[in-house]
């Protein structure tokens, strides 16, 4: 594994819109996928996505393989290991429940429950897409998908004696090209954002006082290629969604539509993969690929503003 520390801070300006060059951030990098000098990560597969569970020390970790990692970021042990389908993860969330669910290039969503003994039970397999589900969230007591199908899914859960557990679809609501992602902003409203392939950013809005549905906020087009993921974050202790727009920029956005930050943060080489912030470090933790002699290597950015 690589490590390298850059500190230096310069501008340039794209059109009206100055953009900070930031490149003060540990890199780390190998082949294999380690992220952030943790052990026993899956040495024969790259990383698809992770997710850190909320306070807490775990981290899962999805392969393109259909594994899917609970570890320990402290101690580095491997708590569990979930199989899928046997096809890749393409997006992995904790809830607040003890639950989790993992997304699938196959469209099926697994939900797993956390039992009284720690391990990870497997409660429900949502088959409702019959194309790529790109991406997984909850929202209290509903699971949001979106992906191929142009559509933002939103599942409640309910149960009784006669049916047990099910998930059945609460809202649709569709877009003008595939969604990549979705991330929610918790406030004296919920906000939910969602990024397309088409380089769209859509923000929602949910106020329980007036009514229960969502309502759009702002629609625009932010980016010239496809926006792969994008996060929760906080700067300044305001609460903002982050993502890679154009390749190379971390962008961070307010939850009604105005771009706060951009920062040059990847290289041409780089092609972005994922996002998460971590709480504790007060950090972005960028995913990216580059290809060399013809073979995939994983880089993981720690990026501190």
């Amino acid at each position: 594994m690589k490590n390298k520390k850059i500190m230096k801070k310069k501008s340039t300006v794209m059109g009206d819109q100055k953009i900070q060059k930031c490149e003060e951030y540990s890199v780390h990098e190998n082949n294999s996928g380690d992220i952030l000098g943790i052990g026993n990560i899956d040495e024969n597969n790259i990383i698809r996505r992770g997710e850190f569970m909320k306070d807490s020390d775990l981290i899962g970790v999805g392969y393109f393989n259909g594994v899917c990692d609970i570890i320990n970021t402290q101690t580095g042990d491997l708590i569990d290991r979930l199989e899928g389908d046997e096809s890749e993860i393409k997006s992995i969330s904790f809830n607040e429940c003890g639950r989790l669910a993992f997304s699938t290039r196959q469209g099926s969503i697994w939900v797993w429950l956390m039992n009284s003994d720690g391990e990870w039970e497997i409660e429900e397999i949502i088959e409702y897409s019959e194309s790529d589900v790109k991406s997984v969230i909850w929202h209290e007591n509903s699971l949001i998908s979106v992906g191929y199908s142009n559509e933002i899914v939103i599942y409640n859960r309910w149960e009784d004696d006669v049916c047990g557990i099910k998930w059945e679809i609460e809202n649709i609501f569709k877009m003008d090209s595939c969604i990549w992602d979705v991330s929610i902003i918790e406030d004296s409203v919920s906000y939910m954002g969602a990024v397309t392939q088409s380089g769209i950013l859509k923000i929602f809005k949910k106020d329980y006082e007036n009514t229960s549905d969502w309502e759009v906020v702002k629609e625009q087009k932010i980016s010239e290629y496809p926006i792969i993921s994008m996060c929760n974050g906080i700067i300044n202790s305001i609460k903002c969604f982050a993502m890679i727009i154009n390749r190379r920029n971390l962008a961070l956005y307010s939850v009604d539509g105005v771009l706060i930050k951009e920062y040059s943060v990847l290289t041409e080489y780089d092609e972005p993969v994922d996002i998460i912030f971590s709480e504790k470090s007060s950090s972005f933790i960028i995913l990216s690929y580059q290809i060399h002699s013809q073979k995939k290597r994983a880089i993981i950015r720690s990026i501190k503003l």
